[in-house]
């Protein structure tokens, strides 16, 4: 298969997050872990499946910031730059959100970077905030989806999804987000 963009080896495109310290609490230590190697991957609704071909380099970005993601409870930039991406299948995304994408997508991807974007754009302070609520939604809706999965209930029964009123209602939040 074909890829649009190799991704550069983990070594170059990846550091560890020594900031915060991992858990000292075993079964809290074996969640993260869990969340990490087993989370969904979150795409816009239908575009799921094109997540498929880096679900080996989330897991490397989750567990190098495992620590970090449950201290903000927010997904990494990884995901959250993949699901504008399939997003924007759907939907024309704002110059704020396509400015976002660039800015994480020259992070990730730096061997494509200039050849497909030019400068590096900069993420200014409010973009920054939509970014950061995004990664919030994206880490409460892989936490639901884990949770609904171990009460033995289908994770993406539609049924169980409407149950879970607050993660439906910033999911709708999310959509608006994408439009003018």
């Amino acid at each position: 298969m074909d890829r649009l963009f190799d991704s550069p080896p983990f070594d170059q495109s990846l550091s560890l997050d020594r900031s915060i310290p991992a858990s000292k609490e075993p079964d809290q230590l074996v969640d993260q872990v869990m969340y990490a190697l087993t989370g969904p991957l979150v795409g816009f609704p239908g575009w799921e499946d094109l997540l498929r071909e880096h679900k080996d380099r989330i897991t490397m970005y989750r567990l190098a910031h495992l620590p970090r993601i449950f201290k903000d409870k927010m997904a990494t930039e990884f995901e959250a730059m993949l699901y504008i991406s399939t997003a924007s299948l759907v939907h024309l995304i704002t110059d704020d959100w396509a400015n976002i994408y660039g800015a994480l997508f020259c992070k990730h991807f730096p061997q494509n970077a200039k050849e497909v974007w030019g400068e590096p754009p900069e993420i200014d302070p409010n973009q920054r905030e939509d970014l950061d609520k995004l990664r919030r939604w994206l880490f409460r809706t892989q936490i639901a989806h884990l949770r609904r999965k171990a009460r033995g209930e289908s994770p993406w029964d539609k049924r169980a999804v409407q149950e879970d009123e607050e993660a439906l209602e910033e999911k709708h939040r999310q959509l608006r987000l994408f439009q003018d």
